[in-house]
């Protein structure tokens, strides 16, 4: 193999030029939105929000440029930030489709921001001027179903998810409305155990009152037809227990008495074994 020949100083130096040309005129020219807009998207699919959010500002107020700066600022958590170039974008423009999208990521910055009822008013906003079959009603349905949860509306909640399971199998909010659904389901049916719970236990406290009650009131008439047993006893001059004397006509009354009295306390005592213990 032959050596190398050396490169001509003469057109080194053009080459030299010709890189100092460009780079002048490179630094000389100004970058249009165009390109800001397309080097943000860039950024974007590679999950460089800060660079996005850089670029896009770069761009100025065009409506696809705010569009991806709001959601390269809602996607850094800065709800506030995307919901400003939101209202930007509403101002500069009304009828493209980066504004139509407007409601939907308004929504969704709201929902992060804990403002669920302003959120659901967002998305059924947005919702409204989308056809049934549009693929973005199950985005709308999903957020909506996550404000009704985030509120309490549990069955409000499980109408929006059911809607996307019924009607949008295929969309990709499909394994979390599932999922949110079987929360609401399990929830429900823990809070019908616990009511079952709540009412079984109320009820054992009212029939352990009542047995209670119970209880007193026929230690009252024990205690009563044994003070009139033992008064009759007095009276027959027999004590408890006692083998009693003969009994003269007088004393038919008494006996009979006693007898009525012993046979109401035993009836007393039986009605109590029936009942038992709650």
């Amino acid at each position: 193999m032959g050596e190398k020949k050396p490169v001509k100083k003469p057109v080194l130096l053009l080459l030299l030029i010709a890189v100092g040309l460009g780079l002048c005129y490179a630094q000389g020219r100004s970058i249009s939105p165009e390109e800001h807009i397309k080097a943000g998207v860039s950024f974007y699919s590679e999950g460089k929000f800060a660079e996005t959010s850089a670029r896009m500002r770069l761009a100025g107020p065009v409506p696809e440029a705010l569009y991806w700066l709001s959601l390269a600022e809602l996607s850094m958590g800065n709800f506030n930030e995307a919901i400003a170039a939101l209202d930007m974008l509403e101002q500069v423009d009304q009828s493209s489709r980066w504004s139509r999208e407007v409601p939907y990521h308004r929504g969704r910055c709201l929902f992060y921001l804990h403002q669920y009822e302003a959120a659901l008013l967002a998305f059924i906003s947005y919702s409204y001027f989308l056809e049934p079959e549009d693929p973005r009603m199950a985005a709308s349905y999903f957020w909506a179903g996550e404000c009704f949860y985030a509120l309490g509306y549990m069955d409000n909640a499980a109408n929006s998810f059911s809607m996307i399971i019924e009607k949008y199998p295929y969309s990709a909010k499909y394994e979390g409305a599932s999922y949110r659904l079987s929360l609401i389901n399990q929830k429900k049916i823990e809070t019908e155990l616990l009511t079952i719970i709540k009412w079984s236990h109320e009820e054992s406290l009212k029939s352990l009152v009542e047995y209670r009650e119970r209880e007193k009131l026929y230690e009252q008439a024990i205690a009563a037809y044994r003070q009139r047993i033992d008064e009759l006893l007095a009276k027959t001059g027999t004590q408890e227990n006692e083998t009693p004397a003969p009994l003269d006509n007088d004393n038919q009354t008494t006996i009979q008495e006693l007898r009525t009295t012993t046979e109401e306390l035993n009836a007393i005592l039986n009605t109590m074994l029936n009942d038992g213990e709650p």
